[in-house]
């Protein structure tokens, strides 16, 4: 079953408590074929931010099922490769803003952190993203198969209202990556930068 979509971070977290079906494996949502290559535009956060989410992905590193996101993987996902409003180019100079990390949520396959800032609508208006289901999050854990989410739940509950901090977005990056079920969280490529 592939989980619905949500339209906000209220609705994914009220959800998450009541859902009484498993979590849906996150790496079933990918190719077998391994020589696929995923491409997009993303924000990376700085080392300060990565360390946070490394503390808090010890929360549940007693979860075997519970992928933790690699150091080099963290990110917020703007969209695919012809995302972010036309050419990217436009965004060139538009000036940088402030991101605020805070809040763990749960979608159907993915433990992540919630990102906030008024400019993110902003960088995919126009685009194929549906605006109302852009939630910009850091992913920070994903499901290895299908799983009763009790033993989650009484990881995240009360570390709900974690602060990870703020950080400058000063670019934002075009990646490359493998992207197939055994391929996936390998490093990616960058292929263009555009700094704001």
């Amino acid at each position: 079953m592939v989980g619905r979509f949500f339209s906000s971070f209220s609705d994914a977290w009220e959800y998450f408590l009541a859902r009484a079906e498993p979590l849906e494996w996150f790496f079933g949502d990918f190719p077998e074929d391994e020589d696929f290559v995923a491409e997009g535009w993303l924000i990376e956060p700085p080392s300060g931010i990565k360390q946070a989410a490394r503390q808090l992905q010890e929360a549940f590193t007693g979860i075997e099922w519970v992928a933790a996101i690699p150091d080099h993987f963290l990110h917020v996902w703007l969209g695919g490769p012809i995302s972010l409003g036309g050419h990217p180019a436009t965004l060139a100079g538009s000036g940088a803003f402030e991101l605020t990390y805070y809040r763990l949520n749960c979608f159907h396959s993915a433990l992540v952190v919630e990102a906030d800032a008024p400019e993110l609508p902003r960088l995919v208006e126009g685009t194929a993203i549906d605006a109302a289901t852009f939630l910009p999050h850091m992913t920070i854990g994903v499901t290895r198969e299908e799983h009763d989410p009790d033993d989650l739940r009484q990881v995240v509950l009360p570390l709900r209202e974690v602060e990870l901090g703020t950080a400058t977005v000063t670019e934002l990056k075009r990646v490359r990556f493998p992207a197939a079920r055994t391929t996936l969280l390998q490093p990616w490529a960058v292929v263009e930068t555009v700094t704001l």
